[in-house]
């Protein structure tokens, strides 16, 4: 299910590309810094959601369609979401990467990731079992989410990335405090009991996270050119 989600979003941001490469091609560094601050801000709700979703509501699904002896164990649960959720900012990076051509100052990233998996998972699998392998798998994952950032800061945007990483604590901020305040609704709203209470708690819980990312984010450059994007669509269709 994750899985199927996951590759859904994948889809949507890897169409971009062709657009980045032509961007990259016709416009100034200042206008490609922009599109990708949007893009990026696209794929931080997008990925925030459905990653507050997963950890909230997952495990009462398993449980409402399996039976509670299917689900993950908690822990494992938590750092494969941990790894989706940071996987989508990684995505974002490699797109626009892959548009502008930037191959040489990070090749041999994908070796020093695997080395640091592979040790961890091997050291912490004998001690916490398989949550020692998710957990080799979040830790080489971030090494990307830090040094593709910099590079594509330092490459394409000729700045320093503080303000890309400012950004990122701010997104993960608001999914852990949404997904705290959902973990909480589980508990009120019983989702594993019915499908009914699970609809309820799903449509509640995208509600919640949505209107309080407009509340913290809604007024910033990123979302009023999306908003002007959907104005647009719907002008074109009435």
């Amino acid at each position: 299910m994750i899985s199927t989600i996951s590759n859904f979003a994948n889809i949507i941001f890897n169409n971009v590309i062709s657009g980045f490469g032509n961007l990259i091609a016709t416009e100034g560094q200042e206008k490609q810094y922009q599109m990708f601050r949007v893009y990026r801000f696209f794929a931080a709700w997008l990925y925030g959601l459905t990653a507050c979703g997963f950890f909230a509501l997952l495990t009462p699904l398993v449980t409402l369609l399996w039976g509670a002896e299917w689900a993950l164990p908690a822990a494992a649960l938590y750092l494969y979401l941990t790894d989706y959720y940071f996987k989508g900012e990684r995505i974002v990076l490699s797109n626009f990467k892959t548009a502008a051509g930037v191959f040489e100052q990070d090749r041999y990233l994908a070796m020093l990731q695997g080395i640091v998996n592979l040790i961890l998972s091997v050291v912490l699998v004998q001690k916490i079992g398989l949550a020692g392998v998710y957990v080799g798998t979040v830790v080489s994952g971030l090494i990307a989410n830090i040094t593709k950032p910099v590079i594509i800061y330092r490459v394409c945007f000729q700045r320093g990335a503080a303000s890309y990483f400012a950004d990122s604590l701010k997104y993960l901020a608001l999914t852990a405090a949404s997904t705290f305040v959902s973990l909480r609704l589980v508990v009120f709203f019983r989702p594993a009991e019915s499908f009914l209470r699970f609809g309820a708690s799903t449509i509640i819980i995208a509600l919640l996270y949505c209107i309080l990312f407009v509340i913290c984010f809604g007024r910033g450059e990123e979302s009023r050119y999306l908003l002007g994007i959907i104005k647009a669509k719907i002008g074109d269709r009435t």
